[in-house]
């Protein structure tokens, strides 16, 4: 993979965007007030996949709610 590449999604989160979109990615790898990410053991999200650039906002940028472009099946 080129350096500064997005990671692949692994082999087991197949069909997982086209069932869940954004929403559930963020549910495992997005910020809670309690937890960033919010499952633990998953890769958070870069502050910039966040409104206003920041994880303290809770909110995806829509700039950035559609993973699987930048984020390839592995």
């Amino acid at each position: 993979m080129p350096a500064g590449a997005p990671p692949l999604m692994p082999a087991t989160h197949q069909d997982r965007f086209e069932t869940l979109g954004a929403s559930g990615c963020y549910g495992c790898h997005g910020a809670s007030e309690r937890s960033n990410p919010m499952l633990n053991g998953s890769k958070a999200m870069p502050e910039d996949h966040y409104v206003d650039g920041s994880s303290q906002t809770l909110e995806l940028d829509p700039t950035h709610d559609q993973c699987n472009t930048c984020h390839v099946q592995g």
